[in-house]
């Protein structure tokens, strides 16, 4: 891989912010990647990213795409070129949830402490999700955009609103503290995700929300460590104050 690969990826999601996303929130994705300019500029010629083994389920699932896929558009071809040389993770390894969750879900930054740029200020890279996964009701400090690389992914902002579908070459965006869970069907699905500060702070915990037998609900701590995977650290019971604040209706 040259040096000008991750720094397309780059440019060409910035493009795209300009170019399709109509949400005044853009503002914030836009002005953190212009924030990035002189790292990405000068952080690829200092070390050259080797190529390094990819998990089998994300190996086989881009072996097995449409080559077309990266001919739909420029960004899609410069994320098809990138994969290969992430470092990708497993997000959640706990024994508090299902393994085929666990399992299927996994990223590789493209910028962040695990990132071919290294950076505290935002991350972004890509994000893969295994056929017929359910990542439940969470919500987290950071405003996040989602740009389905490959796949259809199912969302839903709160506990009562109607799900909504988003296709390969679309996005969304979750407002900082939204509520939202995030659902795959028959076949597998990579996105190119964006987190930034936005209005709120970009570090602080993903709390999952979690319905109890006797129908009250909680909320599940779940805090990034330094390594970038994700670890339990406690939970509480949904207050009103909680659910006002949540985007939940």
């Amino acid at each position: 891989m040259n040096n000008n690969t991750v720094n397309k990826c780059l440019s060409l999601f910035e493009d795209f912010l300009t170019d399709k996303v109509d949400n005044h929130l853009k503002e914030y994705f836009k002005d953190e990647l212009k924030s990035l300019e002189r790292v990405k500029n000068t952080a690829m010629s200092i070390s050259q990213p080797k190529k390094i083994n990819i998990p089998e389920i994300v190996k086989e699932y881009v072996s097995n795409l449409d080559r077309s896929i990266g001919d739909s558009t420029e960004l899609n071809a410069a994320l098809l070129d990138v994969v290969p040389f992430l470092e990708w993770y497993q997000i959640f390894e706990s024994k508090e949830i299902d393994p085929s969750l666990s399992k299927g879900l996994l990223a590789g930054q493209i910028v962040g402490k695990r990132g071919l740029i290294k950076s505290d200020k935002f991350y972004m890279g890509l994000f893969f999700l295994s056929q017929e996964i359910h990542y439940p009701l969470h919500q987290h400090n950071p405003l996040e955009i989602y740009y389905v690389f490959s796949g259809t992914l199912q969302i839903q902002h709160g506990r009562q609103k109607l799900p909504f579908i988003v296709e390969t070459g679309d996005y969304s965006i979750t407002p900082c503290n939204q509520v939202h869970s995030l659902t795959t069907k028959e076949e597998p699905c990579i996105l190119c995700y964006m987190w930034v500060k936005g209005y709120g702070k970009l570090h602080g915990p993903n709390w999952w929300w979690k319905e109890q037998k006797n129908g009250t609900w909680k909320r599940v701590c779940w805090e990034r460590q330094p390594d970038s995977y994700w670890k339990i650290t406690g939970s509480e019971e949904l207050t009103d104050d909680i659910i006002d604040l949540s985007g939940d209706s």
